[in-house]
């Protein structure tokens, strides 16, 4: 695999990990299509090929791509990769709308390739943990999820103004919603299946004035009764993350900043909080390109769960719109 031509399809913050994290891993020919041949900001070690035509970069005759573009080009560029040859791992949400899911999948269906979307936080080992509660029913059967995510827009990339970035631009696929949907794959992961009903409240309050929404709640509600509830927002200012499962004998609380998990046996009466100390974040974006490369070398082509929650989550994001 070491030896395969990589694609990545844009240099922003998000390109740039992925492109010093396959450095890491071995890979040495990387081309890079941009628009335009700026200066980047931080490869660490890594060289890339820099191609500024679409079509040149496509017909690279690279072996996989890494799709980092903004959200509103994801399923195009996906589709184009697909339909060139390439295995495609694309960065979340898969798309900013339905209207070529069909289409996809005739695509992965025809191009046997391996398709996968980054949602790294089912690599994180508390996260990991908490989904063997769920699989084991080690509490019992599980009552209620929520997910928590407020972070504060602004403060995400210095060196631009928000008010312009892909993620507060409803036509580039922004809001919150979609921006931080990691928190409802995160969800719908650990149930393990798929809402029957749910929804979506989506707000822009005049605290941070973007165009896209800003402020979003999510109710769903699966077959055996139990309810989720996951909550976004791009205006909290101390940033606050947090995933707790509730079930019948035991509560689980994972606080993503802090780095721990709470433990707690209703039977037992005992509580249990462990810490990760060692835990690097970049961690996560490496795990998921080595999973994707491993299926790749084993192929693990074609659709699987992660992609059907991934349509759900932008279905759950964009059907009241």
């Amino acid at each position: 695999m070491q030896k395969s031509k990589i694609l990545i399809t844009a240099a922003g913050s998000i390109g740039e990990r992925h492109i010093r994290n396959l450095w890491q891993l071995g890979f040495r020919d990387l081309v890079v299509f941009r628009t335009r041949n700026l200066p980047f900001r931080d490869l660490g070690e890594a060289q890339v090929q820099v191609v500024l035509d679409w079509q040149e970069a496509i017909n690279a005759g690279a072996d996989a791509a890494f799709v980092t573009s903004p959200t509103h080009l994801h399923m195009e560029q996906t589709l184009a990769c697909l339909n060139a040859g390439m295995h495609v791992f694309v960065e979340k949400p898969i798309a900013h709308n339905l209207n070529q899911k069909a289409e996809l999948y005739a695509a992965l269906e025809a191009s046997k390739k391996v398709l996968q979307v980054g949602y790294m936080l089912e690599f994180h080992p508390f996260l990991r943990e908490m989904k063997s509660y769920c699989t084991k029913s080690i509490f019992g059967r599980l009552i209620s999820a929520e997910s928590y995510w407020g972070d504060y827009l602004p403060n995400w990339h210095p060196w631009e103004d928000y008010k312009t970035s892909y993620a507060a631009l409803e036509q580039m696929g922004g809001g919150v919603a979609l921006t931080l949907s990691h928190e409802l794959d995160t969800v719908l992961w650990l149930v393990n299946e798929l809402p029957q009903k749910h929804f979506t409240l989506k707000s822009t309050h005049p605290v941070l004035p973007i165009e896209a929404d800003n402020l979003t709640e999510v109710i769903m509600q699966f077959k055996d009764s139990s309810i989720a509830r996951v909550h976004m927002n791009y205006v909290e200012k101390n940033p606050s993350r947090r995933t707790v499962l509730l079930f019948e004998k035991g509560r689980l609380t994972f606080e993503y900043f802090e780095n721990t998990l709470k433990i707690e046996d209703f039977n037992q009466d005992t509580v249990e909080i462990k810490t990760c100390p060692e835990f690097d974040r970049n961690d996560l974006f490496v795990s998921e390109a080595e999973h994707f490369l491993e299926r790749i070398k084993n192929k693990d082509v074609g659709a699987d769960a992660g992609l059907e929650r991934a349509f759900e989550i932008v279905k759950i994001c964009t059907e009241n719109e």
